[in-house]
């Protein structure tokens, strides 16, 4: 799921091109991340791609038998800049370099900066939320209680899959048309019919008593 307002990044050790489906992979992480880190091959690079930011990380210690022996790491710095015209993402890529003569990590020879920075064009905010109002049973009094729909299923996702599977047939929102569905869209299933039934609050109210027990 994916929250407006909110940029992200991937770490993964492999990068895409050590996957069997290492094509669709790079397409998808391109899709939800701005920026995206990988390893495993001590070899550092960096590239802007499409507004997409890839770094390749080195190793600080990486075995003296690799041809290209190279300690080297780098860490960041992350800034939102925000004007009427438009909304950048700034990342300062600081990479240091091990030198022999000086038993120290470096700026690499020939930059100038301290730091490297890429813009990576952000979408404009988006309005907050809408919240979904959840009416409780009449045995409670009737009171309305406002509560953000993406903080319950956050709050349902962060359960164990055992327990998501309880609630949801504890409360007889499973029947034989999503049972056969993938996890997720049974899930999703469920969710929509507590939503019709004005159940979403009795959804809440277990999803509170599980997470105090968890």
């Amino acid at each position: 799921m994916r929250e407006d307002d909110v940029t992200y990044l991937t770490i993964c050790h492999h990068p895409p091109d050590w996957l069997v489906d290492g094509a669709e992979a790079r397409t998808a992480l391109k899709a939800y991340s701005k920026v995206i880190l990988t390893g495993h091959k001590h070899f550092h690079e960096e590239e802007e791609v499409n507004g997409t930011l890839w770094l390749s990380s080195g190793a600080v210690h990486p075995s003296r038998a690799e041809q290209k022996w190279e300690p080297t790491y780098y860490y960041l710095r992350f800034e939102v800049e925000d004007t009427d015209c438009q909304r950048l993402l700034i990342v300062d890529v600081f990479r240091r370099i091990w030198n022999d003569s000086s038993k120290m990590f470096v700026r690499p020879a020939g930059q100038q900066e301290d730091f490297k920075t890429y813009k990576l064009p952000l979408s404009k905010r988006q309005k907050t939320g809408e919240s979904v109002t959840l009416v409780t049973q009449p045995s409670t009094g009737g009171v309305e209680v406002s509560l953000n729909r993406k903080k319950l299923l956050y709050a349902f996702v962060a359960l164990p899959y055992h327990t998501r599977l309880s609630i949801m047939e504890q409360l007889k929102l499973i029947d034989e048309d999503n049972r056969g569905l993938p996890d997720n869209e049974r899930f999703a299933s469920c969710f929509d019919r507590a939503e019709k039934q004005n159940r979403l609050n009795d959804v809440w109210d277990l999803v509170e008593s599980r997470q105090a027990t968890s």
